[in-house]
C-alpha cells in the first residue's frame, strides 16, 4: 500500500469506524470481545483490498466494509456453536431524557437484545440487519444472499416469536 493509499484508507477508517462496531455488536448477540475482533478482521480483509476499493464510490466502499464484515460472522457461526447472551459491558442507549426514562430505556434495550439472541440463528440475523441496523428487505436479502421473500418470512416469524417472548416477560 503507496502512502498516499495508506492515508485514504485511515480517513475511511475513521469515518466507518463506529458504525462497524455497532453492527458487529449487534451481529455478534452482545459479545463485546467477538464484535472487536470482527471488526478488526474486517477492516484487515479490506485494508488488503484497499486499491479495488478505494476506487469504489463512497457508498460501494461502505457496502464492502459491512459485507465483508458479514462474512467474517459467517466463517465463524460455521465454525462454532451460539454462545449464550452476556450483557455485561453493554453500553447503554444515549438518550436524552429524564433520568427514569434513561433506565427504562435501558432496560428495554436489554430485554430485546435478549429477545432477539433467542430467535433461531436466520431470525436473529435479519431482525438485527432490518431492526436494529435499519436495513430495508431487500438491503437485507442482498446482505444475507436470500431471497426477498425469505427475508419477509424470517421477520414475520421472528416477530411473533419475539411477541410471544416479551409476553412471557412481562406476565
Amino acid at each position: 500500500m503507496q502512502p498516499a493509499e495508506g492515508a485514504s484508507f485511515w480517513g475511511f477508517h475513521q469515518k466507518t469506524l463506529d458504525d462497524l462496531r455497532r453492527t458487529s455488536y449487534a451481529l455478534a448477540n452482545g459479545h463485546l470481545h467477538d464484535a472487536e475482533d470482527a471488526v478488526q478482521e474486517a477492516y484487515l480483509a479490506v485494508m488488503k483490498k484497499w486499491p479495488f476499493v478505494a476506487d469504489l464510490p463512497e457508498p460501494r466502499q461502505v457496502a464492502y466494509l459491512k459485507r465483508t464484515l458479514l462474512n467474517v460472522f459467517r466463517q465463524r457461526w460455521r465454525r462454532l456453536t451460539p454462545v449464550p447472551l452476556s450483557l455485561e459491558g453493554v453500553d447503554q442507549p444515549s438518550v436524552a431524557c429524564e433520568a427514569a426514562d434513561h433506565v427504562m430505556a435501558a432496560d428495554r434495550y436489554r430485554r430485546v437484545c435478549r429477545a432477539i439472541a433467542a430467535l433461531p440463528e436466520q431470525q436473529s440475523r435479519v431482525m438485527t440487519l432490518y431492526g436494529l441496523e435499519g436495513l430495508e428487505v431487500a438491503e437485507v436479502a442482498q446482505q444475507l444472499a436470500i431471497a426477498p421473500a425469505t427475508v419477509r418470512g424470517h421477520l414475520l416469524a421472528a416477530r411473533s416469536t419475539l411477541k410471544l417472548l416479551t409476553e412471557d416477560e412481562v406476565a
